[in-house]
C-alpha cells in the first residue's frame, strides 16, 4: 500500500508511507537546494514557523531561522528548486537585545528544531505575537486592543509530544530536515511526560522500531501509559495549564454573550469545549467532529443536553447534510485544526440569524480569512484574545468573539 501523509505538513515536509506487513514506516523526501551567496542582510519580522524575513544588502527577501526582529546578521542564502529564498544563520553582527543562550543544549548547538524561539527572552516572543495579531487586525480593519494570556511556566508545560525512531536513536526531527536529533531530555516536557521519554529510551536499541526505508513515530501523552505507535491519537491541548486557561476565558466569555436555543459546536474533538458549553449554555447543543474514535469520548460523558455527531467538516456535501438536519441554530463555536473552517460556504450559506460565534484559532492566516467571511455575514469582531499555548515557539492560539 502506498499513501500520501499531508495533514499539518509542507511541500519541503511531503512523508510517503508504506505499509508492509501490517507495519507502517516513513520515507522523507528531502528538498533539494544549493548555496547561492553569502550576505549580510537586516531582519524586520518574522514568519509564522518563526524565521526571520531578512533583507540583503541587494534587497532580495530571505527566510532564516535563528535570527530576530532589528538584527544585523551575516547568512548563507539557499536557492531552492520551489519557493521564496531561504538562508542559514553564519553570524550575527549586531544581537538583539532581547536575544539570549538557549538552557537546552539541542537548541543551542542549532540541532533541535522544537523550539525555535528558545534564543529569546519570554516577553519578547509575547510582544512578537501580539504584533504579527495586531497586523491581521489591521487587514480587517478592526483596531481592537488584543488582551493576552501568558504562560505561567515557560518549560516543563508540555503534556504529550511526537517521536521519530529508527531503531538507534529517538527524538524530534532536525528543522526543515528528517533528520533525527537523539533527545535523551527535553526540558519543555512536563515532568510525567519526560518520564515516558525515559522509558522509551530503556528500550533502545529496538529492532521494532527500526527501517532501511525511515521511522517509527511515537506519541506519548502523560495520561496514557503506553505510546501510540505510527497512528495519530485523539486531539489533546497539549499545555494542560493553559487549556483550563482557555476554558476559564469561554465560560467568562458566556456569561456576558446574548441566551441561546440552539448552539452548533464544531471540531469539538473529545468535547474538550463541549463540557463548558454544557455547564454554561441553558440551550441544546450539537457537538459535530470527523474523528469517531473522538466522538465516541465525547459520547461517553454524557453531556446535558449535547448530541454528538460524527460528520466529515472538510467535505461540502457532508457539512451541508449536517446543517440541513439541525434545528436553525442562533450561535456556533469552533476549534478547528490549522486549516480552519475548511468548507466555510454550506455555513456561512445559513447564518443569518446566528447571534455569535466563538471562534479559536491555532493558525493565524485561517483565522483571519474566515473573521473575514464572519464579517461580510454581518457579524463583527468585537474580542479578541491571544493565549501563549506554547512559549519558546511562535505558536498562537487566538480567542475570539464575533457578534451580529
Amino acid at each position: 500500500m502506498l499513501s500520501i501523509q499531508s495533514r499539518d505538513s509542507t511541500e519541503s515536509d511531503l512523508i510517503v508511507t508504506v505499509s508492509r506487513r501490517n507495519r507502517q514506516f516513513y520515507r522523507p523526501k528531502a528538498p533539494s537546494s544549493r548555496v547561492k551567496a553569502r550576505v549580510k542582510a537586516s531582519v524586520r519580522d518574522t514568519l509564522a514557523d518563526g524565521r526571520g524575513v531578512a533583507t540583503t544588502e541587494h534587497g532580495k527577501v530571505v527566510f532564516v531561522p535563528g535570527v530576530w526582529p532589528g538584527e544585523e546578521v551575516v547568512i548563507d542564502v539557499t536557492a531552492p528548486k520551489h519557493g521564496p529564498a531561504t538562508g542559514s544563520l553564519v553570524s550575527v553582527l549586531t544581537p538583539s537585545t532581547a536575544r539570549v543562550t538557549p538552557s537546552c543544549r539541542y537548541a543551542n548547538d542549532g540541532q533541535c528544531g522544537g523550539c525555535p524561539w528558545s534564543f529569546v527572552e519570554y516577553e519578547a516572543q509575547v510582544e512578537q505575537k501580539i504584533s504579527r495579531l495586531q497586523s491581521s487586525l489591521d487587514r480587517l480593519g478592526r483596531s481592537a486592543d488584543v488582551q493576552l494570556v501568558s504562560a505561567p511556566s515557560q518549560i516543563a508545560y508540555r503534556n504529550r509530544a511526537q517521536f521519530k525512531s529508527d531503531g538507534q536513536q529517538l527524538g524530534y526531527l532536525t528543522a526543515k530536515t528528517h533528520r533525527i536529533v537523539d533527545v535523551e531530555f527535553c526540558e519543555v516536557l512536563s515532568p510525567d511526560a519526560a518520564k515516558q521519554l525515559q522509558r522509551l529510551r530503556s528500550q533502545l536499541p529496538n529492532p521494532e522500531w527500526s527501517s532501511r526505508r525511515g521511522w517509527t513515530t511515537l506519541d506519548i501523552d502523560d495520561q496514557v501509559d503506553e505510546p501510540s505507535v505510527n497512528q495519530r491519537p485523539v486531539f489533546r491541548q497539549a499545555n494542560t495549564q493553559q487549556n483550563q486557561a482557555m476554558k476559564d476565558w469561554l465560560r467568562s466569555q458566556l456569561r456576558e454573550l446574548p441566551s441561546v436555543e440552539h448552539c452548533l459546536e464544531l471540531f469539538c474533538g473529545s468535547g474538550n469545549l463541549t463540557e463548558v458549553l454544557s455547564e454554561s449554555l441553558g440551550s441544546e447543543i450539537v457537538a459535530a467532529e470527523g474523528q469517531g474514535s473522538a466522538i465516541e469520548e465525547l459520547s461517553a460523558k454524557e453531556l446535558e443536553r449535547v448530541t454528538p455527531v460524527t460528520v466529515d467538516l472538510f467535505d461540502d456535501r457532508s457539512f451541508a447534510r449536517l446543517l440541513a438536519d439541525m434545528e436553525p441554530f442562533d450561535a456556533v463555536v469552533l476549534d478547528p485544526p490549522r486549516d480552519g473552517l475548511k468548507c466555510s460556504k454550506p455555513l456561512t450559506d445559513c447564518i443569518n440569524s446566528v447571534q455569535w460565534i466563538v471562534y479559536i484559532s491555532c493558525d493565524q492566516a485561517t483565522w483571519e480569512r474566515d473573521i473575514g467571511l464572519f464579517q461580510a455575514e454581518g457579524l463583527k469582531l468585537e474580542h479578541v484574545t491571544l493565549l501563549d499555548m506554547f512559549p519558546q515557539t511562535p505558536h498562537m492560539e487566538i480567542l475570539s468573539i464575533c457578534r451580529r
